[in-house]
């Protein structure tokens, strides 16, 4: 295949009957043998006085009618290695403000369109905005994020919004049926309406395809098949005038790649988005004497747009008083079995909140399908020695250790937050980590993972002696002193949680009394009196 810069040039050229290389070199003021090495890549156009060369043919080929875009002058100074036109230079002022013609007035043969979204995007406007922003200069953006978390409507609104920028418009691809990374190269195919291949490989026919097109490409649901993200960077490479959006709940790790974490929404907009998804299933929906109780709905299912999306649902049988209660009862109750969907067009993977945390669970080696299960044990997650000292069995030396967290992290099943002291700590979503707790009973993890350190301290400052690490009450003035720490208020839930140990006093964890097993919740008391001298096992007054 020839240079990018000649395959554009001579594109554009083609557009204008009679631009002979000769012609336009003659209009541009150069020397025909040099725009011969410029169109073969052989003249190094990367200076100043190289931008100048290319920037003085975007300026003929506009006079002639044979570039109608700014992308498309922004595609030749990309196949020269040289950034985009600059508004901040006179000269590329007035370029980029002559490049800018109606849709309308762009002669192709070819436009893609989107597929039109049914609801209202809340919430995301800030995103938009900042994603926007980044594709300015980007040529490949993820947007990553945990199951449930917008990805594919966010990518939408922005290629909708993104689309007229491009002379043959924006193309969406779903990846989400595909079960086979070899079928990823045909669904792309079938997508852009590549058939004829001429002999050559379905990659090299799309990528020829795609060589001269200025287009925008949203690959949806890339995760389960990231083997096959080296195939973007070969269009990338072979298309100057492309850009891609992929969605994917970890990052493609390819060279060029701009990641854009999409987070859960901010309370307001998902008490806002609970309210309109709400009065679609019912007219009279108000929040007035509903809206403490719809906000901790909200927090309750960690402000993920398709959690609140499916509570909302259910307002037409349910108030959502009556909704808070039900999602906080333990057990068969919890949000994980409680939201579910009957519509017919809803994805398989986002019925219910289970089926979208197995998507994504199911993708994992079984090592790492084993650490995430370990870590739903800790209410307020963990840090690694302390995940560690869970793990006495496994083998697991601390640099792999820490290899398989860091995959969680970037995978968006865990998450990684930084402590006063500079340590990382490793925590769950709640829905997340109630997946976490169900795959942990359902596999009959071995019981010496789960008696963690056998003896520990307590939080509390006013027992200086070693306590049982897992009590049946804990101190209370202990369980406040936790709860100021950790931001969060335990003390109404203290007998989902037991006591744990660490090294450090400042460190005490609680985990969630479902995982571990009835026969280990006792502290064997000789042990106990062993480490401090004394009944241990006693309740603290």
């Amino acid at each position: 295949m020839s240079h990018p810069f000649g395959e554009l040039l001579r594109e554009y050229r083609r557009r204008k009957p009679g631009l002979t290389q000769e012609r336009l070199a003659h209009r541009v003021g150069y020397d025909p043998a040099v725009l011969v090495r410029m169109a073969q890549g052989k003249k190094d156009l990367t200076g100043p006085s190289g931008r100048e060369r290319v920037v003085r043919l975007i300026e003929v080929l506009r006079e002639d009618g044979a570039l109608l875009a700014v992308e498309e002058a922004n595609a030749l100074l990309a196949a020269a290695s040289q950034p985009p036109l600059y508004d901040g230079i006179p000269l590329e002022r007035a370029l980029i403000r002559a490049l800018r013609p109606a849709p309308s007035a762009r002669p192709v043969a070819i436009r893609f369109t989107l597929p039109a979204p049914v609801s209202s995007l809340v919430g995301r406007e800030g995103d938009v905005e900042r994603i926007t922003e980044i594709l300015q200069r980007a040529r490949l953006l993820t947007l990553t994020g945990a199951g449930g978390s917008g990805k594919t409507r966010l990518a939408l609104e922005v290629a909708e919004s993104f689309a007229d920028d491009f002379v043959h418009g924006a193309c969406f691809v779903s990846l989400a049926a595909v079960r086979r990374a070899s079928d990823v190269g045909p669904t792309i195919a079938r997508a852009l309406d590549v058939h004829d291949v001429g002999g050559r490989s379905l990659v090299e026919a799309i990528s020829r395809f795609l060589s001269n097109k200025s287009v925008l490409l949203v690959l949806d649901n890339f995760e389960h098949v990231l083997s096959e993200a080296v195939l973007a960077y070969e269009f990338l490479i072979a298309a100057p005038m492309l850009k891609i959006i992929a969605t994917s709940r970890e990052p493609l790790r390819i060279s060029g790649e701009h990641v854009y974490p999409v987070e859960p929404l901010a309370l307001a907009s998902a008490e806002a988005l609970f309210e309109e998804r709400a009065r679609a299933v019912k007219l009279d929906f108000s929040m007035e004497g509903s809206a403490r109780d719809v906000a901790e709905i909200c927090e309750r299912l960690d402000r993920l747009p398709l959690a609140i999306e499916l509570a909302a649902a259910r307002v037409a049988q349910f108030s959502p008083r009556v909704m808070l209660g039900r999602l906080s009862e333990a057990g068969a109750k919890s949000p994980l079995s409680v939201l579910w969907t009957a519509s017919r067009d809803a994805p398989a993977r986002h019925r219910t909140l289970r089926d979208t945390i197995a998507w994504s669970y199911e993708l994992l080696t079984a090592r790492e399908q084993d650490l995430l299960r370990t870590l739903g044990v800790f209410v307020n997650g963990a840090e690694v020695e302390q995940i560690a000292a869970a793990e006495p069995e496994s083998g697991i030396e601390r640099r792999a250790l820490e290899e398989m967290l860091a995959s969680l992290v970037d995978k968006n099943l865990a998450r990684r937050v930084e402590q006063a002291d500079g340590m990382p700590r490793f925590l769950l979503l709640e829905l997340i980590r109630e997946f976490a707790l169900e795959q942990l009973r359902e596999n009959s993890a071995p019981p010496a993972r789960l008696r963690l350190c056998g003896v520990g301290r307590t939080i509390s400052r006013t027992h200086s002696r070693p306590r049982p690490a897992l009590l049946a009450q804990p101190h209370r003035a202990g369980l406040r002193q936790f709860s100021k720490r950790a931001g969060v208020d335990l003390r109404a839930d203290w007998r989902q949680c037991h006591w744990l140990p660490s090294r450090r006093r400042s460190r005490s964890l609680l985990v969630h009394r479902d995982a571990i097993p009835q026969r280990h919740a006792r502290v064997d008391k000789h042990r106990a009196r062993g480490s401090d001298g004394g009944d241990a096992a006693r309740r603290p007054g």
